[in-house]
């Protein structure tokens, strides 16, 4: 039942992957917490934000429609 997926090219990056967060798992760490504080700080500022798309506005989060 068990397939060896390491040949494929999404395998061998599953694989590079694996080794190097067992060789530097601190350093894995601290990338994804600054993107999770990139993204979270991100998100409070498009919070407000609002896009028009074909004439209608979309506002990010809880901001109210300007129309």
């Amino acid at each position: 039942m068990y397939r060896d997926y390491t040949q494929t090219p999404l395998g061998l990056n599953m694989k590079i992957f694996a080794y190097k967060r067992i060789n530097s798992p601190l350093e894995i760490g601290n990338r994804s917490i600054k993107i999770l504080v990139f993204f979270s700080l991100f998100f409070n500022v498009a919070r407000n934000w609002c896009l028009v798309i074909e004439r209608e506005w979309y506002c990010l989060g809880g901001a109210r429609p300007v129309r």
